[in-house]
């Protein structure tokens, strides 16, 4: 038993770092050989999410995996806006987002993952500078949506196994973030790094705490005495350009506005599906709508809609409940970010989502006895936040 287990959690690591690998190198290059490694890597996941759970699946996920595969043939059939290749990318994504909620998959799997994401940037940045092309098909504005994907799964994870938590990466994404300059993941980092912070300081002995309450203080106190001169810094700052110059403003209200004009034209594609294709998106955004719930409604229709944003809520009312702070702030985050951009279905990160949506949220207990299968979710405790 105990070599199954190890070999369960190696073959469950390899799969979770070999998913974030060939995503990073989707985004730096293409042709066949990518398109192998990346599919590759998703069907690889998808079959040892499988068989590290004896393909014992809890109900409500096949519920939800087979309303998806529905709600995809209905609107390829009546709509068209989706295809076969988008359905069964999704379907095998949420097959190997069960890789990240399982017992096996380490936190350490995904720092690694963070790490790299990290790495690339910095590297890109050094390269091509903060204005070059960082992924060969996606703007700046994506560097954050890149960051975010496993550095959420390593903070969850930690906070799940009680294990302690490193604040420097919500820190360094946050910085990069900034200096990618994109609003959306600003924010989004932002409300992260915030989260992090207020529970790595919550576990702080209390000599430490009071050495950083000074240090505020007395750091308030510059700031203040130089508020003039940060003020025209900030006022002339690459990184708060966006914002001075278009302040909360984006062509995505266009996008937005246009496609719940055509959609509430129709009955059937309010129910099945937008054909973005009609769509200011569709004819001038090469189908982006820049929100990942309109993806989700443009792919599979309102039914899909509902259910997806029905377990996020369960999802955060049951975290907020058993005080998962970690969990609660990395799903704000995340979810914050893809109401701005095309982050999730289907897209590369799209495990992502489910592994929110199928990661059960456990209340603060005492631990009881972890059972050997990773899809029917063991009820681990967490620290009491």
């Amino acid at each position: 038993m105990t070599q199954r287990f190890d070999s369960k959690r190696i073959l469950v690591n390899t799969a979770v770092a070999l998913y974030f690998i060939a995503m990073i190198v989707s985004t730096q290059m293409g042709g066949l050989l990518v398109s192998l490694l990346w599919y590759g890597s998703v069907t690889f996941g998808a079959v040892i999410a499988l068989y590290s759970c004896d393909l014992k699946i809890e109900r409500y996920k096949i519920v939800f995996m087979a309303l998806t595969v529905i709600t995809g043939v209905i609107n390829m059939y009546f709509i068209g806006t989706t295809r076969i290749r988008d359905q069964v990318l999704i379907f095998f994504l949420m097959l190997l987002s069960m890789l990240f909620t399982s017992e096996y998959a380490s936190e350490n799997t995904f720092l690694f993952a963070s790490v790299a994401n990290i790495l690339l940037v910095i590297f890109k940045f050094l390269t091509v500078g903060f204005h070059g092309q960082i992924y060969n098909a996606s703007s700046t504005n994506f560097i954050s949506v890149y960051l975010l994907y496993p550095t959420v799964m390593y903070y969850i994870k930690a906070e799940r196994n009680n294990s302690k938590i490193a604040l420097y990466p919500a820190a360094v994404i946050w910085i990069l973030s900034l200096l990618s300059r994109g609003r959306g993941g600003i924010i989004a980092t932002s409300i992260l790094l915030l989260g992090i912070f207020i529970y790595v300081f919550k576990r702080t002995e209390d000599k430490w705490r009071i050495l950083f309450i000074y240090g505020v203080i007395l750091a308030a106190g510059v700031l203040a005495y130089n508020l003039d001169v940060i003020i025209n810094k900030i006022n002339s700052s690459v990184i708060t350009e966006y914002f001075r110059h278009r302040g909360m403003k984006s062509i995505r209200t266009t996008i937005w506005s246009d496609y719940f004009d055509h959609t509430f034209a129709s009955v059937r594609e309010i129910i099945l599906g937008t054909d973005i294709s009609k769509t200011f998106a569709g004819m001038y955004k090469m189908g982006n709508p820049h929100n990942s719930f309109l993806n989700i409604h443009m792919h599979n229709g309102l039914i899909m809609l509902i259910a997806v944003i029905g377990l996020l809520i369960k999802r955060t009312v049951d975290s907020i409940r058993s005080r998962n702070l970690i969990f609660t702030t990395c799903m704000l985050a995340m979810m914050f970010r893809a109401f701005t951009d095309s982050v999730f279905w289907p897209a590369y990160g799209s495990a992502v989502l489910f592994a929110f949506l199928f990661w059960e949220t456990p209340a603060p207990k005492r631990r009881s006895a972890v059972k050997k299968s990773s899809c029917v979710q063991p009820d681990i405790s967490t620290q009491n936040a």
